[in-house]
């Protein structure tokens, strides 16, 4: 540049070798019309800046295997199980989708380049049971045929001591269309028990007050939307300790597939 002014750019060789020039705006220069200065800096043998491991081993859970290699060329990576090369794993992570107990063992990498080999320190992964003291049931739900008499469709459920909770029971028969089921009921009727004494009761959800409340209810449980004005039943209840039944049933004589969905509706809903 003119005046001895320096500019430094980003220089990199494309497949089809014409030359990068990086900067605002850049430039495709052949090599035969500018003249470059390339240093090309001497290969280095590979080296784990983070050693292999892992954060998280819970059993059905996601897992995943990472680690961290420097080197020049970029070195190739393999991951080992119990000795043995794992296919197919050949980048820095190696993910396990479900951790199950045949995953326990011992896992390494190798990293290898023009400039050298290594292998890494041998790691155990124990997958560990998950921490189910604070679980808790939020939903249930049961598709059956419902019949006539003593077989309409009666799942049941028990609420905890924990004092009242807000719940949203849905019967739906023509909410299934959409997901390509045949023979639903075209208009489910829903009714809540609580130890042989019937305590609410629906036939078509768009008829109760507080339509808005269920549609809310629906959004924050994460259940399917039911059309407005369709023939489901649903019901936003608060129900106390105790055991409770749903029974689902069609209109006279009517059969026909139901689902049955209970969900605990969170309190932030409210």
């Amino acid at each position: 540049m003119g005046d001895g002014l320096a500019v430094i750019f980003e220089i990199s060789l494309n497949p089809d070798r014409t030359i990068m020039v990086g900067g605002p705006p850049n430039w495709k220069l052949r090599p035969t019309n500018a003249f470059l200065r390339l240093i090309e800096r001497e290969p280095e043998a590979p080296e784990f800046i983070d050693n292999p491991g892992t954060n998280r081993a819970v059993a059905g859970g996601r897992c995943t295997l990472e680690t961290t290699v420097g080197g020049i060329p970029d070195p190739v990576l393999q991951w080992y199980y119990n000795g043995e090369a794992i296919p197919g794993a050949t980048g820095s992570i190696y993910p396990i989708p479900s951790l199950q107990s045949f995953h326990a063992g011992t896992y390494l990498v190798s990293a290898a380049n023009t400039a050298g080999s290594v292998t890494s320190d041998p790691f155990e992964l124990s997958p560990v049971a998950a921490d189910l003291s604070d679980a808790r049931l939020l939903n249930i739900s049961t598709r059956a045929r419902a019949g006539v008499g003593a077989d309409v469709v009666i799942p049941g459920f028990v609420v905890s001591n924990e004092g009242p909770k807000r719940f949203l029971v849905r019967a739906i028969g023509p909410g299934l269309e959409s997901f390509g089921v045949e023979g639903f009921l075209t208009d489910p009727e829903m009714r809540v028990f609580r130890e042989g004494l019937e305590l609410f009761a629906n036939d078509d959800w768009g008829d109760v007050q507080g339509t808005t409340e269920v549609e809310a209810a629906t959004s924050a449980v994460g259940a399917f939307p039911l059309a407005p004005g369709s023939s489901d039943a649903a019901l936003l209840v608060t129900l106390g300790p105790g055991s409770y039944t749903v029974r689902a049933s069609g209109p006279e004589e009517e059969t026909g597939v139901v689902l049955v969905e209970v969900y605990e509706v969170p309190d932030s809903t409210q």
